[in-house]
């Protein structure tokens, strides 16, 4: 007996077809532009979190370089 794939639903299903019909790409194409999407977002979070590391480090320093009395 197949198993059907349960990981989208009907309407998500529907979505992505009109989207693949109305930008006349491949299935294929727009899925490897899709994971291509989905980890750009992952390495801009990444990117964000070394900002944020450094903007924190940043201000460790300073703090730690001030002169003591």
């Amino acid at each position: 007996m197949a198993r059907r794939n349960e990981k989208y639903t009907p309407e998500m299903r529907e979505q992505i077809a009109a989207y693949i019909l109305e930008s006349e790409k491949s299935a294929t194409k727009t899925a490897k532009e899709k994971e291509k999407e989905a980890e750009l977002e992952t390495q801009r979070k990444k990117l964000a979190e070394a900002q944020e590391d450094i903007e924190i480090l940043n201000k460790s320093l300073h703090i730690f370089m001030q002169p003591r009395e």
